[in-house]
């Protein structure tokens, strides 16, 4: 019996109850990619679940079996390409007001990214620890409508701490401890690698209209730019306080920075700021006077009005600019997250996602309720 149509009905055997006869999984079966997985599943009066997968174009295979545990499936999920989202049981609205909250496969989620282009939602799981050079790093990609569709687990696999992204031109760039890669999104295949030897947390990612990818390194107190194939120092130097998230908004580079004097168990001797870095003069501008906290993820919504996650606080937060140059007011929008990381706004900045790094979870709000 095929490993992927293992997978289909050990997945649903464990998470979904369904009377004889239902059909629980169910596509067609002319325009299937290879190794990519649908098909039906139902239950017979003997108690079997009977699963049809179609693994290529004019192949079929046929499993049936009974319950091999969650140590089984655990093994067997990652070889899944993908799965049609009534199977994965995305949890009703919780009581913490959120749109949904999501768990199967997500693993030590970092960075929850939207590609307006494609309208997919990109999650990178690191599986382990942020520096690990373990190839248990990968990339999920999600189709929304609006909840999951469908997903592929392990749209890209062999990473290592997989976490910030940002797409430009088809190349989704992602960083990776010392590197960034950038992979094709209509092949899912690694088209570039840089490697930044001295570089000891690569974090966050954002590339401007030009095609030039900006870095953060939050452990080195430095932020690096990619242009034309080469690796240069933005700025560097522990004035910078750990940046950590990054976003593009006119003539500044906007930081969201963790703290001071990082430790290896990453408690900050001050907490951090949200700043501004002029990308031709590379001044800074603190947008908070204050510090506001260990800040990680950072989405704007519009000119001078951000969304930013504290990942030890627990915390996502609006934080919008008086255009009377004024104090910035700060809203808090969630709160009792273990670990919210970096989060995504989805094209109509309508819809915040927040990977929960700590819980293995993604959750979504829906903004206007918050």
């Amino acid at each position: 019996m095929g490993v992927y149509c293992k997978f289909m009905f050990l997945f649903v055997f464990l998470v979904t109850s369904f009377s004889v006869g239902d059909e629980i999984l169910s596509c067609p079966h002319g325009d299937q990619l290879p190794l990519r997985v649908c098909g039906t599943v139902q239950k017979n009066r003997g108690g079997t679940y009977v699963v049809e997968c179609v693994r290529e174009p004019g192949s079929r295979e046929y499993a049936r079996g009974q319950d091999f545990g969650p140590a089984y499936l655990a093994d067997s999920w990652r070889r899944c390409g993908e799965v049609v989202a009534d199977a994965l049981n995305v949890s009703q609205p919780p009581a913490d007001g959120s749109l949904w909250t999501y768990s199967f496969f997500v693993k030590d989620p970092e960075s929850t990214y939207f590609d307006p282009e494609t309208q997919d939602l990109f999650i990178s799981n690191i599986e382990g620890g942020g520096t690990d050079k373990d190839g248990k790093g990968r990339i999920m990609r999600w189709v929304l409508d609006p909840k999951p569709l469908r997903f592929e687990a392990n749209w890209v696999e062999g990473l290592n701490a997989p976490k910030g992204m940002r797409a430009h031109d088809g190349i989704l760039w992602v960083s990776d401890i010392d590197e960034v890669v950038g992979i094709e999104i209509a092949t899912a295949k690694v088209v570039k690698r840089f490697s930044i030897a001295q570089a000891k947390f690569l974090n966050d990612i954002v590339v401007d209209a030009d095609g030039r990818v900006y870095v953060s390194d939050t452990i080195g107190n430095a932020i690096y730019v990619i242009e034309n194939d080469q690796v240069s120092v933005f700025v560097a130097g522990e004035e910078w306080e750990g940046p950590n998230g990054l976003l593009l908004n006119g003539n500044e580079l906007i930081v969201a920075s963790w703290g001071k004097d990082i430790q290896p168990d990453f408690s900050a001797s001050a907490a951090g700021h949200l700043y501004g870095v002029h990308l031709q003069t590379k001044e800074k501008r603190l947008i908070t006077s204050t510090r506001l906290g260990n800040l990680d993820g950072l989405e704007m919504l519009s000119d001078g009005d951000y969304l930013v996650s504290d990942w030890v606080a627990g915390k996502v937060y609006q934080v919008t600019e008086s255009k009377a140059g004024n104090a910035p007011s700060v809203k808090l929008l969630v709160e009792g997250l273990k670990g919210p990381a970096d989060i995504g706004l989805s094209a109509d900045k309508k819809t915040l996602v927040v990977p929960v790094m700590g819980s293995s979870l993604i959750k979504a709000w829906d903004l206007s309720s918050i």
